[in-house]
């Protein structure tokens, strides 16, 4: 019998698709390698790749042109004799940045046409706009909804323009200049005011407001001026859930899901009374997990995506390369967010008579601030608890001298109340969370735990807070205090894990999705799901061919490093960003703590009452017993860092 097949007169078939997988390894392997370069050349930021500034500046040039946009940046407006669009933004960095010139005698905004806005909900033959003779420009209404200073547009309906008039293509706001025809003394409207006027346009359109809750349009539906300016935020918010939830179904994260709530402004009677606030809710349907952002959080998210996917189309058109950063992954940036998840409120009435909390009412329930998708009330239980002291230098032995028996809460006035607030930590949290904490408001000033983090996420984190409120000399205020419901608010921010697949140029599923998009295919779903199966099917291949030898398994073992490498160079970028968000969520702390030492608490109303958007149960009008299983109280921690005093607590 001969050997086996070492040498080289095989079969030519097996020869071929050796050599095949041979170049796909080094195709790979390029690929691997230009990626650690970028990495390390930008520091995880878009451009770098060791390209002169006149080259960066040439390449973002030719790639903006190529949707009909010239920058501001590099061009001066002056010498421009055409009429242009010039943005607007309400954000004053973004606002301004490019122009729609009119070189030619019509023009068609949307996709495919010769100015294309980045906003996702410009679409084909939006809008044209033709010059009409040597004073004056027409624009057409087409396709997409189009709005000239803050009048909504039929389609087909024509109307002429004049110089400083605001237009609406989709979601992005534009102004027409005209170097040599613009009137003397006449300012054109800035980028607020035209986001305003917009706005307005958007609320007086009930069709805009579609999709809210009922809890939501039930409360919008009232005269109250604030409820009405609710309104106008919602009708801003809503078009844009509506684009990012098409992006991420471009992107292939279509199991995220957006609406928009009313946040309550606290539990109990006395901590509502600024009202309610817009939030917008997203949700994992996969999960079943759900975070809640403020309007600050949702536009810097829905900026970086929209200008995640504005890069990846370029480079989809272009043919080049291209992989969204780890920070814009939309997964990551919408559910990383530190946030008011719920409150729990307690009973200190007891404490006038320097009583200690008994065992079963140290557990309390956590309230949503938001309705859950599941419309859950509870979410979670709180343990907390306070203990009298005889002093503030009392370590709870009793050592500091003897706690005083009070009968009646007049006995209390003029005389030292000392107790220790302890806050050992939550259980059965419905989001796995790798950052929690807590804060309270006691008498007039911001107290919160420290911030701990959990590397593999939990459902139940540990604060093993405690600290030591003293008051020299006790006085009504302060009773009446005692005998008002306190909230301690928990924040967290979810554990998040990014989808194995990523965004970029190399993911069949979304490349598929964005050409679908932009060429306005009907079949967007069947090509995706090709693009999946093919994409599958290549990832099954892994067996060599026979008689590869040792080039296919060096190159294959060199690809598998450059992997770890990369994965261990994401991670850090990673890390950094986690780093990145708690100091942000920090000064947002200090923030409240300074309004906080500014707020009177004189005025305040007793009492709880339930939420409309969310009922409190009855149970909530006193502590809530402790479940038969509820862990015991921890000894008390160290005292954590709290802000400076000013009302007597110590």
């Amino acid at each position: 019998g001969g050997g086996g097949g070492g040498g080289g007169g095989g079969d030519p078939d097996a020869l071929a698709a050796k050599d095949e997988q041979l170049n796909q390894l080094m195709a790979q392997l390029a690929s691997k390698q230009q990626e650690m370069q970028h990495l390390v050349d930008s520091g995880g930021e878009e451009g770098g790749g060791g390209a002169t500034s006149e080259e960066q500046e040439a390449a973002m040039k030719a790639k903006y042109a190529s949707r009909g946009v010239t920058l501001t940046t590099f061009t001066d407006s002056a010498s421009i004799t055409d009429p242009y669009f010039l943005n607007l933004d309400p954000d004053s960095f973004r606002s301004e940045r490019y122009m729609y010139v009119m070189s030619k005698d019509s023009c068609v905004f949307g996709r495919g046409g010769d100015f294309v806005p980045q906003s996702i909900s410009v679409v084909k033959n939006h809008c044209t706009v033709t010059k009409a003779g040597e004073e004056g420009l027409s624009i057409v209404a087409g396709e997409g909804q189009t709005i000239v200073n803050g009048r909504k547009l039929a389609k087909g309906e024509t109307v002429a323009l004049k110089v400083f008039d605001r237009i609406a293509v989709g979601g992005e706001l534009v102004l027409l200049r005209w170097s040599g025809h613009e009137p003397d003394g006449e300012t054109p409207m800035d980028g607020e005011a035209a986001a305003s006027e917009y706005v307005d346009a958007l609320a007086a359109d009930t069709s805009s407001m579609s999709g809210l809750d009922a809890d939501t349009s039930s409360a919008l539906a009232s005269s109250d001026p604030n409820m009405q300016r609710l309104g106008h935020e919602i009708a801003e918010l809503m078009p844009k859930t509506r684009d990012l939830k098409h992006i991420c179904r471009l992107m292939n994260r279509d199991f995220l899901d957006f609406s928009i709530t009313l946040m309550r402004g606290g539990i109990t009677e006395q901590s509502k009374e600024d009202g309610p606030v817009v939030r917008i809710r997203v949700t994992n349907t996969s999960t079943k997990e759900s975070v809640s952002l403020d309007q600050l959080e949702f536009m810097k998210a829905y900026s970086l995506v929209t200008d995640g996917l504005f890069e990846l189309r370029s480079a989809i058109e272009d043919g080049t390369e291209y992989s969204l950063p780890i920070p814009s992954e939309p997964v990551t940036i919408l559910f990383d967010n530190t946030h008011h998840m719920g409150t729990s409120v307690i009973f200190p009435e007891y404490t006038i008579y320097n009583l200690e909390t008994e065992d079963e009412e140290r557990s309390h329930d956590i309230f949503n601030v938001t309705l859950s998708e599941q419309g859950n009330i509870t979410a979670g239980k709180l343990e907390a608890s306070f203990k009298p002291l005889a002093g503030p230098e009392d370590d709870g032995s009793g050592a500091g001298g003897e706690i005083l028996e009070i009968m009646d809460p007049s006995e209390l006035i003029g005389k030292p109340w000392t107790y220790r607030f302890s806050i050992k930590g939550a259980v059965a949290l419905p989001v796995v969370t790798d950052l929690a904490f807590c804060e309270y408001d006691f008498f007039g000033e911001l107290f919160r735990t420290e911030p701990i983090e959990f590397e593999r996420g939990t459902h139940s984190p540990t604060f093993d807070y405690s600290f030591v409120h003293h008051i020299p000399k006790v006085t009504q205020d302060f009773v009446d205090f005692l005998q008002k419901p306190l909230e301690v608010r928990i924040f967290i921010s979810p554990f998040v894990k990014a989808p194995a697949d990523p965004i970029g140029t190399s993911n069949a599923v979304v490349v598929a999705n964005i050409k679908a998009d932009n060429e306005g295919q009907a079949a967007a779903a069947a090509a995706a799901a090709a693009a999946a199966a093919q994409a599958q099917a290549q990832g099954t291949a892994a067996a060599a061919p026979a008689g590869s030898g040792g080039d296919y398994d060096a190159l294959k073992a060199k690809v598998a490093t450059l992997e770890a490498q990369l994965a261990e160079a994401k991670q850090n970028a990673f890390v950094a960003s986690k780093a990145n968000k708690r100091l942000e969520m920090e000064k947002k702390v200090l923030i409240g703590a300074m309004a906080m030492q500014k707020k009177s608490v004189s005025g305040l109303s007793a009492g709880l009452k339930p939420s409309a958007a969310a009922p409190v149960p009855a149970q909530a009008t006193a502590p809530a017993p402790a479940p038969a299983a509820a862990p015991a109280a921890a000894a008390p921690a160290p005292a954590a860092a709290a802000p400076a005093k000013s009302g007597g607590c110590t």
